[in-house]
């Protein structure tokens, strides 16, 4: 909105132990996959 110039898209990484939300994901088919954590990275994109 014109208030702020940022949007909260709200939790994006599930673990390996939540087993629940990585079953529904399965169920409606939605795509996950892996992501780097082996190593120490930081993202910052403006």
């Amino acid at each position: 909105n014109e208030h702020v110039d940022y949007v909260d898209v709200g939790g994006a990484y599930v673990g390996p132990t939540q087993n629940r939300i990585l079953r529904l994901s399965k169920e409606l088919g939605i795509e996950t996959y892996k992501v780097n954590v082996s190593e120490r990275l930081v993202q910052y994109v403006k």
